[in-house]
């Protein structure tokens, strides 16, 4: 937080910040796709983050600074309109201009943005800076907003204003996450539990890593997004046979005794959603019982179906996971969705986690770059961190 007010001080004439806000990234573990079909998914809140810092101005001006990049915009607060232009800094005017249509008065302001999510894709970040920010705009401003108004307010800012996809379960998880508990989401219903989340250091002969391929960012993000509306259309071609049977209900031998006249790329596509959100539902029994070892096989049989039916890999992603097959303290391995892209989760001992560190040495020889990893756990949700 330090790093944050010394760069918002630097920038706007050592004027300190008034409130700083937080918002982890969200990372889903298994059903990221699976809102198609109105099913579960598992989702926590990640170990990456945006910060946001805002100090009021005598002016009508917002003047944002990134501070990864020394990068600024600025605009005024009766002119917020959509700027290809401006990218990033729109997900902060989006909340901003829906605050404004709802009756809300606001003030200039200097806006600072830091952390290690303002990498993220742009799902990621338009979610999480997007939260951030009315969190941090509700606190300074004292708006008064309920949940429900900051889900309904990012919402819109995001789908309406940014066009960017927004989902109500990351929504929920940013709101609500709670430090080593995942949230089990219906996607139907809306509605959520926590699940305690077993494979930490302290918990378990087991945990779980996040290796980061380091692959370019673009690489697989635009591959996500396609894969995205494609599931989204399958299904709704699908549903069509099945008016009256909630989408996550269609059997899947319907599908897959080609029983239903529908084409054979959208028939695989509900088929992998489908099962998907069954392997969601899977992994949450695993969770409540600590069952490491089949976990690990839900992880693997997981990461086929991306590779196979979704067809969201890449030789970076094929490498690190066939590795880590390879070694036998590792239980599972598969692509998770945590605002990189090429992100791989590995259920691994200690023991077997230096072996496979060996391994990613031979990676960089291959590739030209070096993957990093961290130790995984869930994070805890959005909060203030500070006000004055």
């Amino acid at each position: 937080m330090n790093n944050i007010i010394a760069r918002h001080k630097k920038n706007y004439d050592k004027v300190e910040p008034q409130v700083i806000a937080k918002a982890p990234i969200v990372c889903t573990l298994f059903g990221a796709f699976a809102d198609a079909c109105q099913g579960y998914s598992i989702l926590c809140c990640g170990i990456n983050s945006v910060l946001i810092a805002i100090s009021k101005r005598n002016d009508n001006l917002i003047k944002v600074f990134k501070a990864d990049g020394s990068d600024r915009k600025r605009f005024a607060i009766n002119a917020l309109r959509f700027r290809k232009e401006d990218r990033w800094a729109n997900y902060v005017k989006a909340v901003i201009a829906v605050l404004i249509k709802e009756g809300h008065s606001f003030v200039g302001m200097n806006i600072t943005l830091d952390g290690e999510g303002l990498n993220s894709d742009n799902t990621s970040l338009s979610t999480s800076l997007a939260i951030a920010t009315c969190i941090a705009l509700n606190s300074l401003f004292k708006l008064e907003l309920s949940q429900q108004d900051i889900v309904r307010v990012v919402h819109q800012a995001n789908t309406s204003f940014n066009n960017e996809i927004c989902r109500i379960g990351d929504l929920m998880t940013l709101l609500n996450g709670l430090e080593n508990k995942v949230v089990f989401f219906d996607h139907q219903h809306s509605t959520y539990q926590f699940v305690e989340y077993p494979f930490t250091q302290e918990r378990s002969q087991y945990k779980t890593v996040i290796i980061d391929s380091k692959i370019p960012p673009q690489a697989m993000r635009d591959e996500n997004i396609f894969a995205h509306k494609l599931t989204q259309l399958a299904l709704y071609k699908l549903h069509a046979f099945y008016k009256d049977v909630p989408r996550r209900e269609i059997p899947e031998k319907d599908i897959a005794s080609r029983i239903i006249p529908i084409e054979e790329k959208y028939r695989n596509i509900c088929v992998f959603t489908l099962r998907e959100s069954r392997f969601a539902q899977e992994a949450k029994n695993l969770l409540e019982q600590n069952q490491a070892v089949l976990y690990g096989r839900i992880m693997n049989r997981a990461q086929v179906d991306l590779r196979d039916k979704l067809e969201i890999t890449c030789p970076e992603v094929d490498w690190l996971v066939k590795r880590a097959g390879e070694i036998e303290g590792c239980k599972g391995a598969h692509l998770v969705f945590d605002g990189n892209s090429g992100s791989i989760m590995l259920l691994i001992s200690e023991e077997a986690l230096e072996v496979y560190h060996e391994k990613m040495e031979e990676y960089g020889h291959i590739f030209g770059f070096e993957p990093t990893w961290k130790d995984f756990s869930p994070t805890k949700s959005a909060e203030i961190l500070f006000t004055k």
